[in-house]
Formats: structure tokens, sequence, C-alpha cells
């Protein structure tokens, strides 16, 4: 498979130049940009985009994401004809559908938006390449609980382009941390949805001021919140220590 490039000047009549950088069904004498050759999948799902960021090199004015079967690539390029791998590795978990990029302009950051399987969530009990299977309690695309594995619009942020938020999802109805605060430091934590709004009861406000050193304290909200209701949906954790260190956490 590949992408191709073509121009307008009214978004109605488009052209397909001959660019001559890749071979395809025997000629070069095409508008192909990304093909196999910069990685697994990359030419699939890819969406680019003008980067209006500040402080932009100019060899990555362009920038996009692509990719499938869990492995989204970053991808730049001065012109937008000739692009390359910003890294080697995957940068976001997407799936197989069109992923998404641009700068916020209004949050100073990248956002990316892609569809997101579930554990063992494609019904055939296959990946889309036909290859390792997924463990599927049978055909019918339940899980092995008896719950439909779904999919999700998961979105992510990121600074640089490279190093992007994950959406926490978990099971259980309480956050466990392991943490140390000196006599006059705290640790304070906000539950947020996946585009990063505090969930009601779970804002920075509603945080109780944790203290002390423990190895395993449950973090408490005012008012006791049912945690548990959000377990299985995609979140964030906003975290404001003060003279304090947090060595781990688990939900259970």
């Amino acid at each position: 498979m590949y992408t191709c490039y073509a121009e307008s000047r009214d978004g109605i009549t488009w052209t397909r130049p001959s660019l001559g950088l890749f071979e395809a069904v025997g000629t070069r004498d095409n508008n192909v940009i990304l093909t196999e050759k910069h990685g697994r999948r990359v030419e699939l799902n890819f969406s680019p985009f003008v980067d209006t960021g500040p402080r932009v090199p100019p060899e990555e004015s362009y920038k996009g994401i692509g990719g499938m079967t869990g492995m989204v690539f970053a991808l730049v390029s001065p012109d937008g004809i000739n692009w390359r791998k910003l890294v080697e590795e995957p940068v976001i978990e997407g799936y197989n559908a069109h992923n998404l990029a641009f700068w916020d302009m209004d949050r100073g950051e990248y956002r990316s938006y892609c569809r997101h399987r579930r554990i063992a969530a494609y019904q055939a009990g296959m990946d889309e390449l036909g290859e390792a299977p997924l463990k599927t309690a049978d055909q019918t695309g339940l899980t092995e609980d008896g719950r439909d594995n779904g999919r999700d619009i998961i979105t992510s942020t990121s600074k640089d382009f490279i190093y992007w938020t994950k959406p926490l999802i978990w099971s259980g109805s309480e956050l466990v941390m392991n943490y140390s605060t000196s006599a006059a430091g705290s640790v304070q934590v906000e539950l947020q949805d996946a585009q990063g709004v505090p969930l009601p009861g779970f804002g920075l406000a509603d945080s109780e001021v944790m203290y002390g050193d423990s190895l395993e304290q449950p973090m408490l909200w005012k008012n006791n919140p049912d945690l548990g209701k959000w377990a299985g949906t995609p979140v964030r954790l906003r975290f404001v220590l003060k003279d304090a260190d947090l060595f781990s956490l688990r939900f259970r």
C-alpha cells in the first residue's frame, strides 16, 4: 500500500504530480510519498498537518502520524512530500482507523485522536493483518468475563511529538499509593477524563491533603465519591506534590 500526494488551489480540482520518489507498479512516474519502506504499516491511516507551533525547525514544518495494529509512528517533513520517521519506535498505541494529530494552539501542545481497541477486542480473534491470534474466550468478541470488548476514541497529548500521554484504564475501586512527605509536605490527586477535564467529585479541590510516610495508603477525596464507577474508562491522574516523593501507585 502507498500514501500518495495531490495538490489543489480550491479544494475541488486536484492534480497528481509525478514525484519520482518511489517505484510502484513498475514505475516511478507516480505521486507516492510513503511506502512500507518507511516502516511497518506507516503508510496506512496517515494524517499530515502543517505544524503552526512556535520554534518549529524548518525540516519539521510538516508532521503526521500513521500506522496500525497498535503501532502509530511520528513522521516529519520540510515540504509535505519528503517524509522521515521522527524516531524509529512507535509513539502512540493506535488501531486500524484514521489517526489524527495537530498542534493545539490554545493548550500549547500536540494532540492526537486514535481509535483504540480494548483488550482482545477483534471479533474474528485475529489481528488486522491476520497474524497473531488475540485472546478471546471464543469468536464472539467477548472477553472471558463476558464483557463486550468494544472500541474507544483515545486522545493523547505531547510537548515534543515523541513522548505522548497514555490514557489510564484500570479496574478496582480505590487508588493506593506508596509515598513519603516531610512534616510540611503533602500529596493531592485529581482524577481527569481523557480530555483533561476533572471528574465530578475528584477535582483537586475535592482531594484530601495526604501527608506522612505510607507504603499502601488509599487516596481519599471529600464526601467519599465512588471511584469504582469510573473503572474501565480512560482517565488521567494529576498529582500535586509538595516536598514529597511518590514511589508507586496502583488501583485495587
